[in-house]
């Protein structure tokens, strides 16, 4: 699994405090008390036989987690999502501007409200509950969904994270971590909405449409592409598109399918032969539908006819 960015800079932070309590252990104290010591124990002991100060290698520990730090909370300021940091009474604050931006208020009017002005009642009972847990770093919530309150009514849809933490006070504190999904369910009711558009067209539209499998493989035609090309729809699905070019264009029309899956619309020209034997010419466009993964699994083919003239030469692709 792939590092983030919050949890480099935590296994960060966690490493420089390491090291600087192994290295205030080095350097203490940890002879027995002064009653049982003997004399010659008493002597002042030699410093190590170093040019550098004893002293000197926790400090630099102490600047380089102060740095780990500085990063942090630069990390915090550029992120696209927001962060609230709760301690252990439950008290909160923002570490950015992000969420006061959704919600529609200032950074001094969000920082000043309740918990339960921003989430439902009862996920701010939820989340109270979970606290002490998330403190410890047991149980931790990834990615749950919750809707926030904007200061207008509106309603913002985020993924909750918690993340257990100690603050550079050395207190046991947790990081909520919100990431806006907004913009993923405005692109989730386009697509749905060039779905719905696509299955009427697909049902009745008038214009020759084919959903092709990358292969070409015919998956879905509308009644105007069965006419076209004069099949009856339960054949037609057996077949792949490019069977019905004739002569060496056929192997255009096979690259041409290969380009329509780097998703983006391409086109050409080409001579198809209808299931009886009669000819004509067509521009085709293609362009690649990409599934919920973002990986393109269909293509999906409009056809525009020309002109029917049997004594026009063999057409070429062009793309």
């Amino acid at each position: 699994m792939v590092e983030g960015q919050l949890e480099a800079i935590r296994r960060q932070i966690h490493e420089a405090e390491e090291r600087l309590k192994k290295s205030s252990a080095e350097h203490g104290n940890a002879r027995p008390p002064l009653a049982e010591m003997k004399d010659h124990e008493l002597a002042p002991t030699p410093p190590p036989p170093s040019a550098t100060p004893p002293d000197q290698k926790p400090n630099k520990l102490r600047e380089e987690l102060t740095a780990v730090h500085r990063r942090f909370r630069a990390l915090l300021e550029n992120s696209g999502d927001a962060f609230i940091l709760v301690d252990s009474k439950g008290d909160w604050e923002l570490a950015n501007q992000n969420l006061s931006d959704w919600l529609g208020y200032t950074l001094e009017e969000l920082q000043g409200i309740s918990l339960t002005e921003v989430f439902e009642r009862e996920d701010v009972k939820e989340l109270l509950a979970g606290l002490p847990q998330w403190l410890g770093g047991e149980s931790p919530v990834r990615r749950a969904p919750y809707t926030l309150k904007g200061k207008h009514g509106e309603q913002v849809p985020v993924l909750l994270s918690s993340h257990s933490w100690i603050s550079e006070a050395g207190e046991q504190v947790a990081w909520l971590v919100l990431e806006d999904m907004r913009y993923l369910h405005n692109l989730e009711a386009q697509v749905a909405g060039m779905k719905g558009f696509i299955d009427a067209v697909m049902r009745s539209g008038t214009v020759p449409v084919f959903l092709l499998r990358k292969d070409g493989l015919i998956m879905e035609a509308n009644r105007a592409g069965c006419q076209r090309l004069v099949v009856e729809q339960e054949q037609l699905l057996n077949l792949h598109l490019q069977d019905f070019v004739v002569g060496s264009a056929r192997t255009d029309f096979q690259a041409l399918l290969g380009r329509a899956t780097a998703q983006q619309l391409v086109s050409g020209t080409y001579r198809f032969l209808r299931a009886r034997g009669k000819e004509f010419v067509a521009s085709v466009s293609l362009v690649g539908v990409a599934d919920a993964k973002g990986a393109v699994s269909r293509i999906l083919v409009t056809m525009e006819r020309l002109r029917i003239d049997d004594s026009v030469p063999e057409a070429e692709g062009r793309v």
